[in-house]
């Protein structure tokens, strides 16, 4: 009995799992019938919106036709209007003779009268109405150089063809006066700050003046008459900072000869040019100096792939020195410039009233000591004997002085150092006499 009893339940247990293969058989299946409805719903969608996307086409197809149907009704009308214009012309040329044939009528003598001559043109010639005429006419009245990407570029081209149209013709004069023989006065060192322009706020233009160029834009607003301007009269040299490196930068003359712009330029200047003034002009905010102010007060902002942050450290430290001497004591007295010729040492005063902020200190400070490196070049202030010339002592048989300037780029006011005063001074009709007899007695 109990083996039939378990051969029933045996069967019971499987029939129970057939039938719930059975069920997870139709479960799959109604699952994957509700996945392909979901699909075909997807499908359908995708439909409608490519379908949607084709009516769009279609639209915008249909605007760009009316677009081309309206150019083209705009090009009838401009032909039609073409075709008016002969007509015109015709009857005009119909008319014209009528008056002649009264003029017939009142003189005696017609074969003699000459027949107006006829303004009206031909019919038969092509007759083109250029609209688009009025403006390629405003087009050509505007400045023939044009740049939207780089309107540096488009200022300075227009600049030229300004100067082509007004005062190239009187320059050509100027420079063929001065072929042969330029007579240039001093050698101006300045920085390369775009707000410089050493030829403005110095006037040193005329290549015949008797008086220093130092002087002659005063001279030029204090006198009744002034010389007419002309060019040559000046050398600039403009870098980063107006520096000028002193000569032991380089090692002894002979060995290490300085390969740089200025050195070359001061002595083109001195040597060759034979000019009389040595001029270095400084001016408030500097970026330059800024910038050497910074790399002192944070060293690590300096960027050793800098050529710019190479220089200003290497001929910016005489300077920051004296800086810091005056920085940690006012009243300590003036600085000393000192030079290997006791006749170029000198002391100054930095800002007596405290008027300026410590970079315009540092700028002045700047300026100044490079009258000191300017001194220390042989070329300048050894004589010697090389075959059958001589190196003139320029400097000390007082051929050359040495100046220094500085510009104040906020109210446009020049300042000089006075050695005797120890300190720079306002260059203005009541101060230029005595500045101009301090540097005749320096010279004599």
């Amino acid at each position: 009995m109990d083996t039939v009893v378990e051969k029933e339940v045996k069967k019971d247990t499987v029939v129970d799992k057939k039938k719930d293969k059975v069920e997870d058989q139709k479960s799959t299946v109604e699952d994957v019938k509700k996945d392909t409805v979901a699909a075909k719903k997807d499908t359908e969608s995708e439909k409608s919106t490519v379908a949607d996307v084709k009516i769009t086409l279609t639209d915008k197809k249909s605007t760009l036709a009316e677009k081309e149907k309206a150019a083209v009704d705009k090009k009838d009308t401009v032909v039609e209007k073409k075709d008016t214009v002969p007509e015109k012309e015709q009857q005009s040329k119909e008319k014209a003779p009528e008056p002649a044939a009264k003029k017939d009528t009142v003189i005696e003598k017609p074969d003699t009268v000459e027949k107006p001559k006829s303004t009206v043109v031909d019919p038969k010639e092509e007759i083109t109405v250029d609209e688009e005429a009025p403006k390629k006419n405003a087009v050509e009245k505007q400045p023939p150089v044009k740049s939207e990407f780089m309107p540096g570029l488009n200022k300075i081209l227009n600049g030229v063809i300004r100067f082509r149209q007004t005062v190239r013709k009187d320059l050509v004069k100027q420079f063929e006066k001065i072929r042969d023989n330029p007579h240039p006065t001093a050698v101006f060192f300045t920085c390369m700050d775009s707000r410089m322009l050493p030829a403005r706020f110095t006037q040193s233009q005329s290549a015949r003046r008797i008086r220093a160029a130092l002087f002659d834009d005063i001279a030029q607003r204090t006198s009744k008459s002034s010389t007419p301007s002309m060019v040559g009269d000046m050398f600039v040299v403009r870098n980063s900072g107006n520096m000028i490196p002193h000569a032991n930068n380089y090692g002894p003359v002979g060995y290490e000869v300085s390969v740089t712009t200025e050195p070359a330029a001061l002595e083109l200047a001195v040597k060759r040019g034979k000019i009389n003034h040595v001029i270095v002009c400084g001016h408030s905010d500097c970026k330059a100096i800024n910038t050497l102010y910074n790399l002192h007060c944070c060293p690590k902002s300096f960027d050793p792939e800098s050529p710019m942050d190479h220089w200003l450290r290497r001929h910016g430290y005489n300077s920051l020195r004296k800086l810091e001497k005056r920085l940690a004591d006012d009243k300590a007295g003036p600085l000393e410039f000192v030079s290997s010729n006791p006749l170029f040492s000198f002391s100054a005063i930095i800002d007596a009233e405290g008027k300026w902020n410590v970079e315009d200190r540092l700028s002045q400070i700047n300026t100044l000591q490079q009258l000191e490196n300017i001194a220390s070049h042989g070329f300048l202030n050894v004589s010697r004997r090389n075959r059958r010339h001589v190196v003139a002592e320029f400097l000390e048989s007082r051929q050359v002085d040495l100046h220094a300037m500085w510009f104040d780029v906020y109210a446009g006011e020049m300042y000089m150092f006075s050695k005797p005063r120890k300190q720079f001074v306002l260059i203005d009709e009541e101060s230029v006499a005595g500045l101009e007899d301090e540097v005749i007695q320096h010279r004599s």
